[in-house]
């Protein structure tokens, strides 16, 4: 709707999933949670010129990604995903048939995968806190034990990887237009700038896993 008539607008929309599948023998539910959300703002402080912003991210968690009869729920991992998009578009009119367009955006993903957290609710099949730690604590620190042939996986999820990039853009291009060279012709020239970063690590729990093996 606008906000101030004719000059600014803005536009925002939210939605919310979430899901429950648990697969034959397991215990616990692949538990998805996700959230949309997108913000989208205009403004016009003259005919020759229009801004937009426009915001969206999709954080999402997924907890008891493992889903194996084999597996039990202290050993089970959760899986944080999503993205973030900010971008900024400023658009000059120079006459009926320049236009100057220039775009900055930061862009970010993400996968994080690590221990499911634990719970205090002892009536729940979700991973139970040990003494010393809280609700919704994540063990870091207890070995895992990963089960081979029909053995279980125990004691803890076995590694963690964290995942997650960005890219910075700022583009600028000016377009001419001309409609009446022998048909329709468009002359642009511009510029533009990327910036890549990556952060990834990954590792075992306590630096070392246990193996378990039924034969």
């Amino acid at each position: 709707g606008p906000i101030v008539k004719d000059k600014l607008w803005f536009f925002v929309s939210y939605s919310y999933n979430r899901s429950r599948l648990t697969n034959l023998g397991v215990e616990v539910p692949r538990d998805y949670q996700g959230h949309y959300l997108f913000a989208k703002m205009t403004y016009m402080p003259a005919n020759d010129h229009e801004f937009v912003a426009r915001y969206f991210t999709n954080p999402t968690q997924i907890d008891n990604v493992r889903q194996s009869a084999f597996a039990l729920p202290e050993a089970e991992a959760t899986q944080f995903q999503g993205g973030g998009l900010l971008r900024a578009d400023w658009r000059w009119f120079i006459s009926p048939n320049t236009r100057l367009e220039t775009r900055v955006y930061t862009y970010t993903n993400f996968i994080n995968v690590y221990p499911t957290a634990c719970t205090e609710d002892p009536t729940s099949a979700y991973k139970q806190c040990q003494p010393w730690e809280s609700e919704g604590d994540i063990d870091f620190n207890t070995i895992g034990t990963i089960g081979v042939g029909n053995a279980y996986s125990q004691d803890n999820f076995y590694q963690y990887t964290f995942d997650d990039r960005r890219r910075v853009n700022v583009s600028t291009r000016l377009n001419h237009y001309i409609p009446d060279l022998l048909g329709e012709h468009q002359i642009s020239a511009g510029a533009e700038f990327t910036r890549l970063s990556w952060d990834y690590t990954s590792g075992f729990i306590g630096n070392k896993y246990q193996v378990n093996i039924l034969a």
